[in-house]
């Protein structure tokens, strides 16, 4: 059993005894005092059925006894046979009749070991339920007392029976938890050592085979988080060597170039009228060597959160466009493209200056490969901000769509395939989110959007 088990069964077995406890304490405390108030109705109610056929005996004899002139004294009603009739219930009714003067005149106890004396109206409340009447004659006078009283041992059979009954449904219901505590463990660690051993088997490389746990309750869940944890790490690890193998290709491509051509001039292999294009090349491929370095850094910096620095400013984004289109002079004039800057004037964005470069210089230069005459950047502030950014050239293919966007894909005419990669990262690092599609009459569309 583990050591998760044994806690469980523990505690439950811990619980279940103080309730148990508590309830059979809390319902003996109560039974024996509804008993002991029961006890003494009926000793009430006995008295004042006695003391009624007292007075009534009174009653008659006075009748007799007024004849010869005498009065009727309680002791001339009591022969030493004398019964009366009351009930019995929990505890057997005795009867003690004392005159005016608190002398016992009559006592219902037979047996001589029972009798105490109380003709000072004296009884131990410990040993004794006692309830007193007063008798009346018919003028209302007191003549005499009646206790109803009742041994509280009688109450102790009953007392030992509750014990009893208490005893055995104590045992059995402890029995009976201790069932249920197995099964509540059993159902409880099953699960628990599915997620140990889904967890322990993992593995960052290879085939993973991850044991489903249908509990429907918080484990599952977490056995569900975890699996997804799982895939994602693999994911993430898959995509990291995938990172560096393209990586390691696209640098590795420049640098053959550079070392071919310099091992050509170093050689005299160039003829000299080929040397001054040989450098341009070599300086063209270095250029490039340098732009997929500073790419990749710029990756690495926005993957890691911590290092994402807080010097966000807020830009007039409209502005912003308008002073980093002249980098593109250049080529605009040679394929003969307008850049339309449609962005409202009134639209300001909080970010650091850098990350907003990257984001335009990169879509920009982007649609400059494929557009015809025109690329236009527009706005829209109905549900939070969105940009968006499309030319009037072909557009995207159907099956590069859900693949723009991964790093070192490139596309028809693309440079480095981390162009659209450096861009969605960098939007998801300030909470938004990108798309692409074809739009309607036009070319690609780049669609950018930050809620509010």
């Amino acid at each position: 059993m583990s050591k998760i088990g044994k806690k469980i069964i523990f505690s439950y077995i811990v619980i279940v005894i103080f309730t148990i406890t508590t309830s059979l304490s809390i319902t003996k405390i109560n039974f024996t005092e509804n008993l002991n108030n029961q006890i003494l109705r009926d000793l009430q109610s006995d008295a004042n059925v006695i003391a009624q056929q007292i007075e009534n005996n009174l009653t008659s004899y006075q009748s007799i006894y007024s004849l010869f002139g005498e009065k009727i004294t309680l002791e001339d009603i009591f022969p030493n046979d004398a019964v009366f009739r009351y009930s019995v219930r929990f505890a057997s009714t005795n009867i003690l009749v004392l005159d005016n003067e608190r002398k016992v005149i009559y006592q219902s106890w037979k047996k001589e070991s029972d009798f105490q004396d109380f003709s000072v109206g004296s009884f131990d409340e410990n040993q004794y339920f006692v309830h007193e009447t007063k008798i009346l004659d018919k003028d209302s006078e007191i003549i005499g007392y009646l206790l109803a009283m009742a041994k509280k041992e009688d109450t102790g059979l009953i007392n030992a029976l509750i014990n009893k009954a208490a005893i055995v449904g104590f045992a059995m219901s402890l029995i009976i938890s201790i069932i249920i505590a197995f099964i509540f463990e059993r159902n409880l660690i099953n699960p628990i050592n599915r997620l140990k051993h889904n967890i322990s088997k993992f593995k960052i490389s290879g085939e993973n085979q991850w044991e489903a746990i249908n509990t429907k309750d918080e484990i599952a869940d977490l056995n569900t988080d975890f699996k997804n944890m799982a895939q994602n790490l693999v994911k993430y690890d898959r995509q990291q060597k995938d990172f560096f193998q393209n990586s390691s290709h696209e640098l590795k491509t420049p640098l053959m170039s550079i070392h071919g051509y310099a091992e050509a001039i170093k050689d005299g292999v160039v003829p000299p009228e080929e040397i001054i294009s040989s450098l341009d090349i070599i300086i063209e491929e270095t250029n490039k060597l340098a732009d997929i370095v500073n790419d990749i850094m710029y990756l690495t910096r926005l993957d890691d959160k911590t290092d994402f620095k807080e010097k966000h400013i807020e830009i007039s984004l409209k502005e912003f466009i308008d002073e980093i289109l002249p980098k593109f002079d250049i080529i605009l004039s040679e394929r003969n493209i307008v850049v339309k800057n449609n962005v409202e004037s009134d639209i300001k964005v909080r970010m650091e200056e850098e990350h907003l470069f990257r984001i335009f210089t990169n879509l920009i230069s982007n649609s400059l490969r494929y557009a015809s005459s025109e690329i236009i950047i527009e706005s829209e502030t109905k549900n939070g901000l969105i940009i968006r950014l499309y030319d009037d050239g072909h557009g995207f293919e159907e099956k590069e769509i859900p693949h723009v966007f991964e790093r070192f894909f490139k596309g028809y005419n693309g440079k480095t395939g981390l162009g659209l990669a450096i861009v969605k990262s960098t939007i998801e690092n300030y909470n938004g989110s990108v798309k692409v599609y074809n739009k309607a009459n036009a070319g690609a569309c780049v669609e950018i959007r930050f809620n509010k």
